[in-house]
């Protein structure tokens, strides 16, 4: 194989390198910037989804709370007024009501049987219903009485339609006789509409951007039925926060609509530049390797040129000799030019002309010294003058005497 045929190889290689790997890098190197950035959006969804849950769950706490203060603040009243009559709890009744809330009804269980309900009209039914036996609320009115405290049940299925949060809180009042013992009075129970507490808090707002659901029926937090939303949310990757309750907790779950795969909001225009980046770099590389190929050529050319050149200059009957213009060092002496003093070419070659007189020295016709600058090859570098058949003695008063003609031009670039 050729040396020209091996560097075309050479170059054809290089060339479907940089074709195919010079891309592949730098694809890896975007998809990698492209995996961080988008690694950044979703890091920025889950922030900005747990910061509105956040404030759902503020929303969520701060309308229950509104609501069960009112209850608790009745029962206050009643420890002050065990023998509170219906009329008295109805008059307390309307002025609640006229506060901002989400209540339903409010009732009075005294030993544990309702016997005041505020509003009467719609609710006549309710008076009378013996918690202890009761086998629907049995059990949620005997966790308040265990636990002393409120406990929020449901939500429920309400019997005039709709779906509704119960409150419950125990009421303990004072022996008149000893203030330090107490004795339990009752329960106190509060309807509080779910619906109206979703639309108050914005939870159907949330739902637009976000899929919430809530679970923690009865107040029992993580291990409660989920009553909002779907619940298999809580088995998936969702952001979870928790709702304080008086006693217990609901469990508040979210993530966005789409999931949270989600790319960067300059992503195609990142791809854009990144594109636009390969391709310079892929064009700049391939004119880069032209470019490097075209002066190969180039100098292949001119090395083929120098060898032809010097291939002719060696079948020439005269003698040639190229010298430098500026350091007047001989460059070239052809094989006829060495063979008219018997010199070899490392005599004369790489060596200055001027110490070509001082080793052999030429004679005028009629025997003195050539000077330096006579020398026609000197008149030629210096002056550039054009010095024709000049002719020149060499050997002078040797048997071996001979003269020759000798032409000398200086050679410029174009």
């Amino acid at each position: 194989m050729s040396r020209d045929s091996r560097f075309a190889d050479s170059y054809m290689l290089r060339r479907l390198l940089l074709i195919w790997i010079g891309p592949a890098m730098i694809a890896l190197a975007a998809w990698g910037f492209e995996f961080h950035l988008n690694q950044q959006a979703q890091h920025q969804l889950r922030v900005k989804s747990i910061g509105e849950l956040a404030t759902l769950r503020a929303r969520i706490e701060a309308v229950m709370s509104r609501n069960l203060s009112l209850v608790q603040g009745l029962t206050t009243i009643v420890i002050s007024n065990p023998d509170i009559t219906q009329q008295q709890f109805a008059a307390l009744g309307e002025v609640i009501f006229q506060q901002p809330s989400q209540l339903n009804n409010i009732a009075l269980a005294r030993d544990m049987v309702i016997s005041h309900v505020y509003p009467m009209q719609g609710n006549e039914k309710a008076l009378g219903l013996n918690y202890r036996t009761h086998p629907q609320q049995r059990a949620a009115a005997q966790r308040v009485v265990e636990t002393g405290k409120m406990v929020v049940a449901g939500p429920l299925n309400l019997v005039q339609g709709g779906v509704g949060f119960v409150a419950r809180a125990p009421i303990y009042t004072r022996d008149a006789e000893n203030d330090q013992r107490r004795y339990f009075w009752g329960l106190i129970a509060s309807v509080i509409d779910a619906e109206k507490v979703y639309q108050e808090s914005g939870l159907f707002d949330t739902t637009q951007q976000l899929q919430v659901a809530l679970r923690g029926k009865d107040s029992l937090g993580e291990s409660g039925e989920a009553f909002f939303g779907d619940g298999e949310l809580f088995d998936q990757d969702a952001a979870m926060l928790s709702i304080a309750l008086p006693s217990g907790s609901w469990q508040l779950a979210a993530r966005p609509i789409g999931g949270w795969e989600t790319v960067h909001a300059n992503l195609w225009q990142w791809r854009f530049v990144a594109a636009a980046i390969a391709a310079g770099i892929m064009i700049g590389m391939l004119l880069w390797l032209q470019l490097q190929h075209k002066g190969r050529e180039i100098e292949q050319r001119l090395a083929r040129a120098q060898a032809t050149l010097m291939a002719a200059l060696e079948q020439m009957p005269s003698g040639f000799i190229l010298a430098d213009a500026k350091t007047g060092e001989i460059r070239v002496a052809n094989n006829a030019a060495l063979m008219i003093r018997d010199l070899r070419e490392e005599d004369i070659v790489g060596q200055r002309y001027d110490k070509l007189q001082q080793n052999w020295p030429a004679y005028h016709p009629d025997g003195s010294f050539f000077l330096t600058s006579e020398l026609p090859l000197a008149r030629a570098l210096g002056p550039g003058e054009r010095a024709r058949n000049g002719e020149v003695g060499l050997r002078w008063g040797e048997p071996d005497e001979r003269g020759v003609g000798a032409t000398a031009a200086a050679v410029r670039d174009v």
